[in-house]
Order: structure tokens, then sequence, then C-alpha cells
């Protein structure tokens, strides 16, 4: 990976050198790929991604980019984005005259090329919020030289967004632009009190805006190797979707493909297992947590819950991947493709490590198709290790139906490598499958990595809480036939907490969209000793 640190050196200050000065865009053009770190190899030790509030700060000196790109002689202005922040009220406050660089960063991004509009709305709304850290850190010298690097930032970033070619985002830039508006709006709302200028009299400290300031410079550091790196990361286009192919990805595995509707996987109902996404959401964004299983027998909901769970992170810009198993689809059993499909969605998701990728796949051509180990280690570990600097944090994996897939023996390798090397990646793994023995011993085998796993045992809910989300369902999906109060409640009982059994039996008395007398339906599942056979000759 020596290739990798003659392009680009990153690191936060006191761990790691500035960007190197060294070469024009030109001169690198016949480049696959670039990396964030010098000292980086498959065999090198992963340490823990440092989360935003505890980066040093230090300025990105690019003299590459600041020369590689020219203005825009025709810009094309992109569709609007349109913000969900609050604005303020009244006339907008004129922005201090100390910020040349965003204010000339913001004229540019109003006639950027390419949907760049979420890093636009977080310059407009970082535009309204400058005069809050002003008034919060005036005159102090930690401010000062915040100030001072972000200008640089900003800078540093025109040349970029000036060119007329269009600049995408991706996923992995649109979650780091997310990560900023949220931290701007809560220095704007504070405790959802009124947003005015004088907002800043309703936090305790300056320091508390300060930290803030820090997170929000944290993620604009990432950012900015996002942009500047996809200038050169992969010039031969052709070679690197080439390479990208060789994984042989397919779209089957993802939660939401075309399959998706032929095994009849969705969303859990509206106003069910709340409770439980809540939880796994909040994991998510602790930053001590990196395995998390669900664990549950047939029934009890895992795949729905799994779905709904990746619907959520997709919108918060958090699923880096997803591989949902299945017995009836070949992809989706081959226990050999998790990682290369795994490692082909990232690639997808962060073009720095689409640009690492590449590059391993040049030294190592054959990796995907070794043994899990290797795959894991070539294929994922390495390249996310060396562009870990450019990552958001709390980006999420979701691989559900593990048990699902052929290969015990190598089922089980791939879990112990989560367990053994996920608290050293900058992205979380969520697992679910049955508690099959095999799968279990994994799972709580490794008293050493007890900490970083959480363990959900769907089985072991209370069952009153299972039995309202239950019922929940019954009455929405059954709504267009008007069922009694009393079918209701017997239905509920009949399904004895199974939400298989539910949806079953929602299958079967909806049929042909409630057109096969669904009264007399509901009598048959309620009295017949085993109604399945018979629903499943009308399903």
């Amino acid at each position: 990976m020596m290739f990798f640190a003659k392009l680009l050196r990153f690191k936060p200050r006191g761990k790691s050198r500035p960007c190197s000065k060294k070469g024009e865009l030109s001169d690198i053009n016949r480049s696959s790929a670039v990396t964030v770190s010098a000292n980086a190899t498959h065999g090198t030790s992963v340490n823990a991604l440092t989360s935003p509030a505890n980066v040093p700060i230090s300025p990105i000196n690019n003299p590459v980019l600041n020369k590689a790109a020219s203005s825009a002689n025709s810009p094309v202005s992109t569709d609007k984005f349109r913000g969900d922040l609050p604005r303020f009220e009244g006339k907008p406050q004129n922005k201090p005259k100390l910020w040349g660089g965003l204010s000339a960063f913001q004229k540019v991004m109003n006639h950027a090329v390419g949907s760049v509009g979420s890093l636009k709305a977080v310059v407009n709304d970082l535009v309204e919020c400058i005069e809050v850290y002003e008034k919060a850190a005036s005159g102090r010298e930690e401010y000062k030289i915040l100030r001072k690097e972000l200008e640089g930032l900003f800078q540093g970033l025109i040349p970029t967004f000036s060119r007329p070619l269009p600049l995408d985002l991706t996923l992995s830039a649109e979650s780091l632009c997310s990560s900023i508006r949220k931290e701007l709006e809560q220095v704007r709302n504070g405790n959802n009190k009124e947003v005015q200028v004088r907002h800043i009299e309703t936090i305790d400290e300056a320091d508390q805006v300060l930290q803030s300031y820090r997170r929000i410079h944290a993620h604009l550091q990432r950012l900015t190797l996002n942009v500047n790196l996809t200038m050169w990361a992969t010039m031969d286009d052709l070679a690197t979707e080439n390479r990208l192919q060789q994984l042989s990805f397919s779209g089957s595995v993802c939660y939401n493909s075309a399959k998706a509707l032929d095994l009849r996987r969705g969303p859990v109902a509206e106003g069910t297992r709340v409770d439980i996404l809540e939880q796994m959401l909040n994991w998510v964004y602790d930053p001590l947590g990196s395995v998390y299983w669900v664990s549950g027998t047939a029934g009890t909901g895992k795949t729905t819950i799994a779905y709904s769970l990746c619907a959520k992170l997709e919108s918060e810009k958090k699923l880096a991947a997803s591989f949902f198993c299945s017995r009836l689809l070949p992809q989706c059993r081959d226990v050999g493709l998790i990682i290369p499909s795994i490692a082909y969605q990232l690639a997808r998701a962060s073009q720095p490590f689409r640009a690492a990728l590449c590059q391993a796949m040049i030294e190592e051509p054959d990796a995907h198709t070794r043994l899990p180990e290797i795959q894991f280690n070539t294929l994922i570990v390495g390249p996310l290790f060396e562009v870990r600097e450019t990552l958001p944090d709390n980006m999420v994996v979701v691989i559900d139906a593990l048990d699902e897939c052929e290969n015990e023996e190598s089922v089980g390798q791939i879990l112990e490598l989560f367990l053994a090397k996920a608290s050293h990646l900058p992205v979380k793994f969520i697992v679910s499958s049955r508690p099959e023995a095999g799968i279990q011993d994994q799972m709580g085998a490794r008293d050493d990595q007890v900490s970083s796993r959480m363990i959900l045992v769907l089985d072991e809910l209370e069952k009153g809480s299972v039995q309202a989300d239950v019922e929940t369902y019954l009455r929405a999906a059954l709504k267009p036939m008007n069922p009694t109060e009393a079918q209701i409640v017997a239905l509920v009982e009949r399904t004895e907490i199974s939400f298989a059994y539910a949806a079953k039996a929602v299958r079967y008395i909806s049929y042909d969209n409630f057109r096969r007398n669904p009264r007399a339906r509901v009598e048959t599942v309620l009295n017949a000793k085993s109604w399945e056979p018979q629903a499943q000759k009308d399903l």
C-alpha cells in the first residue's frame, strides 16, 4: 500500500502528517486509488476510530486540489434542496466579515454542478449559525484557531466545486452532511426553545458551543477528504467497475430488493415493535458497541425488524450495507458471498473506500474467492483501516437470517471475525438469526468482547408487549373487513404471540382483496384445529 502514501497523507494532529504537497493532479491521472494512511498493511493492528468529539484539530493543506480545478465558465444550478431545519425569524443577520472563506464557498455552492443539495444546505445553515458561535466564544483564542482552520477548509473546497463537471456526493459524504446539520440544529434550537439570535442565552456555558464547533470541524475535515479524493481516486472508471464486478454482487441480497416482494419481506406494521427499534437505534449511536445480535425462533419477527431498521438507517444515511439471507435464493444462501457483497456496497457508499478496495484487489485479485478470514482482511479490514479518517461515525452493516446460509462452519467463521475485529473498525454489524447451537455458542463464547456486543433475545420479551403488537398489527391489516372486537380478541389469542402465524392468518382472511367471504375465513381460522393447510391452497 505504499502507493497510497505517495498520493495522500492525512491524520489529525499528534498522530499524523499533513497532506503531501507533492505532485499535480495531472501527474497522478493513472492512479486507481488513494489512501489516508502511510503505515497501514493488511497485517497491521487496527485502532478504534476516534469519535468527532475527540478528534484533535489540525488544518488540511491541499495545494494539489487548490491548483487542479478550474472555475466553471457556464455554471449550472442544481435542484433546489429544501432543508428541514427551522429558520431565523425576521430579517437575516449579516455574516461577520471574518468569514470570507465561508462566504466565498457559499457563492460557489449556489452554482455548483451535480447532486450537492445536502452540502449546499449545510453551508446555508452554517452561515445562519455563525452569529451564535461568535457571541458564544467572542475573544476566546481557541475559537479563533478553529475559525481559521474552518476557513482553510472552505477555501480548499472552492476549487472542487468550481469545476464545470458534476460532482455527486456518496452516501458517506451525505452522512457527514446529515451529522453537521443535526449539530447545527441543536445549537440553533437548544432544548427545543424558540429560535432567535439571542438563543445563546439558553446554553449554560460557551464551552458547549465550542464542543459543538469542534465536532462540526471534525465532520468537515472528513467531508473535505471525501470530496477531494473523488477527484483522483479512480481515474479509470471502467477498470474500477470491472474489478467491482468480480465480487459477484447480486442485488437480491439487499433488504429492499425486488425479490423482497416474492419473499413477502417487508417492514413491521406501523405502531409495532417501537421499543425494540428504538433500543437498536440507540445502540447504533452509542460509540461503545460494535456487534448486535438479534436472536429469535421462527415467527418472532426477526426479518421484519431488520427490514424496518434498514429503512430507518437508510433514511438517516447510516446504512452502509445489507445482506438478507434466504434459503429460497441461491445467491442469498451462499455464505461465500456475504463479505464480497458487503465490500461492494461499501465501495458504492464511499469513494475513498472504493479506491482502497480496488488497490487491494490489484494486489490480491483472487481474495474474494478465498477463505472468510482472507476475504474479511483483504476486502473489508484493510481498506476500512486505510480510509478510516474519511468515514462518518456509526455506519452500519445489517445481516439478516444468517442461519439460512449453507455451510455452518463458514457461518461460524464469519461470526468469529465480526466478534474479534469489529470493535477496531469504523462500522458496526447487526446480525439476526435463529438461536442455533453453532451461532449461539459463538455469540456467547468470547468473554473479552462482552463490552462491545449486544444480544437481544426476542423469545424473552415480555408476553404482554408482544401480544399488544400482534393486536395492533391485526387491527390495521383487517380494517377493510371491519372485524368485530370479539374476532380481534379471539385472533390475538389464536396467534399465540407469533407474528408469522398472524401474518399467515391475515393473508388467508384477506385473500383476493377481501372478496372471498372474509368473515367465514375468520371463523375457519378460529375454529379449525389446523387451518393452515387449507389456507395454503388459496395463497
